[in-house]
């Protein structure tokens, strides 16, 4: 995975609604803390069709505290699940480009204990 996984070229960070940056191990974007905190405080409101906070931690991890209003899923199907058959499917759109139909866009933030293994894995 030296180049990281297909799909996230150079420009993924490009024209994101929230500022982000690339790891090389896996070339997944990510945010940061203070990131995660503006988005919930509702700065990006304005921007944003929604968010979805997803908690990939263990069930008792997740049971033990929370980010407030997250999501716990511990299985790819699980998230799948829901975001593939329980919610509406967004028109595909590509970074940086505005959405087909023209509205704002949903964002998913995916996290785990330290977003090195779970998060991205998920």
């Amino acid at each position: 995975m030296a180049n990281g996984l297909p799909g996230c070229r150079d420009s993924e960070t490009h024209g994101k609604i929230l500022p982000c940056f690339k790891v090389k191990e896996d070339g997944i974007v990510r945010i940061t803390p203070q990131t995660l905190e503006s988005l919930l405080r509702g700065e990006y409101d304005d921007h944003l069709k929604a968010f979805h906070i997803v908690d990939c931690r263990f069930d008792y991890e997740f049971e033990g505290g929370h980010i407030d209003g997250a999501t716990n899923f511990t299985t790819p199907e699980d998230a799948a699940d829901y975001f593939l058959n329980q919610l509406p499917v967004p028109p595909p759109s590509s970074s940086g480009e505005a959405s087909p139909d023209g509205d704002l866009k949903t964002v998913l933030v995916f996290h785990c204990e330290f977003s090195a293994k779970r998060g991205p894995t998920l």
